[in-house]
């Protein structure tokens, strides 16, 4: 059987905009590698692309930064509210979880 176009073309996307809206993950790492050979292979032309990078980086990295240090607060807003709803019989289940926790990492220091 013959390979049409799209299967030989299968990881290169006709359109990244696309590609990335679906979620196409082969084909945005082809597109990435391309950028960063692109840019290296380049030269000194390629100085702004990569500072552009640096720059996307660095200010995504900022962003994880925040949301890694607000994360608790949001986490400690749901439960206060599942304890308003709900009471502290919610803490039950949790109870358990880490009771399991305990015992399953105790079985585990014993064992290795």
């Amino acid at each position: 059987p013959k390979a049409g176009p799209e299967q030989l073309l299968g990881s290169i996307p006709l359109n990244i905009f696309e590609a990335l809206a679906k979620g196409d993950m082969l084909a945005i790492i082809f597109v990435a590698l391309m950028l960063g050979v692109g840019t290296i292979a380049a030269g000194e032309a390629g100085l702004p692309m990569a500072a552009l990078f640096q720059s996307a980086s660095a200010v995504i990295l900022r962003i994880v930064t925040i949301v890694m240090e607000v994360t608790p607060f949001g986490v400690f807003a749901l439960i206060a509210n599942s304890v308003a709803v709900n009471g502290a019989a919610v803490f039950i289940n949790v109870g358990w979880l880490a009771l399991c926790v305990v015992l399953g990492s105790a079985l585990q220091i014993v064992l290795v």
